[in-house]
């Protein structure tokens, strides 16, 4: 339910990409197997290493990200097992909720740590303390004062 509201894209955790599979490959999210695999092949030529000598880690990520995005298309599109049991089909399913949670949490960890550092820097800012000209605090002074 919350894949198909876009609130949370399944395709692209389960990938571990950083795209959904289908833009990464360019491709509709309603195409079929042989359209992805198309496009996996061209993106595959422009993108792969050896074709690309000075290109470096940057095709060998891209390269990467396109294998990951096919291999996801492929796992969703592939015919169900005559054998697939309610079983499997839980732990599937399961799977799909343990990626959402996982996301979530990573959300709400980088939420904290944004919010803590913000704290932190908050409680660094130097506290005004006396009379700026004179130096130290009004209290000592008058304290100097008596003695």
């Amino acid at each position: 339910m919350l894949h198909q509201s876009g609130m949370v894209d399944i395709d692209r955790i389960a990938a571990q990409t950083l795209l959904n599979p289908y833009d990464t490959l360019g491709v509709p999210r309603s195409a079929r197997l042989p359209e992805a695999k198309s496009a996996y092949k061209k993106m595959s030529l422009k993108w792969h290493p050896d074709r690309n000598l000075n290109c470096g880690k940057e095709c060998d990520d891209k390269m990467a990200e396109i294998t990951k995005a096919f291999d996801q298309i492929k796992k969703r599109q592939a015919p169900v097992d005559s054998d697939k049991t309610w079983s499997s089909w839980g732990q599937d399913l399961g799977r799909d909720w343990w990626y959402v949670l996982e996301t979530l949490t990573q959300q709400w960890k980088t939420r904290d740590e944004e919010e803590a550092q913000k704290a932190a820097r908050a409680s660094r800012k130097p506290k005004p303390t006396g009379d700026a000209f004179k130096g130290g605090n009004a209290d000592e002074q008058g304290e100097k004062s008596e003695l």
